[in-house]
């Protein structure tokens, strides 16, 4: 391992962007993995008669995705829902003028 890098240097060989990228790839084979357990149809299992066990409970995506991968939950929600990116007003110079418009254009 490389010196100064701690303990955890495989989360640093990647930027932010492609490390989100790598999570949301995650996230949509966790999808499909988990659509195929559910098509599988268990033949030895019982017919519930009255009173059935309840549903098992699961992880949310984001959870399961932090667990298996070692980030944490709050990381993995971020990169599965970027911030929406609102553009900056055009101004014509550093002052903050507004650009002139020509008439014919309104």
């Amino acid at each position: 391992m490389p010196e100064g890098r701690g303990s955890d240097a495989r989360q640093l060989d990647l930027t932010k962007d492609q490390r989100d990228e790598h999570i949301r790839r995650y996230a949509e084979l966790l999808e499909a993995r988990i659509a195929a357990e559910k098509i599988q149809v268990r033949q030895n299992d019982a017919p519930e008669i009255g009173y059935g066990k309840p549903p098992p409970q699961t992880k949310a995506p984001a959870a399961r995705i932090a667990e298996e991968t070692g980030l944490s939950v709050r990381t993995v929600q971020r990169a599965l829902n970027p911030p929406p990116v609102t553009p900056k007003p055009v101004r014509s110079d550093q002052r903050g003028t507004q650009i002139a418009v020509t008439p014919g254009l309104l």
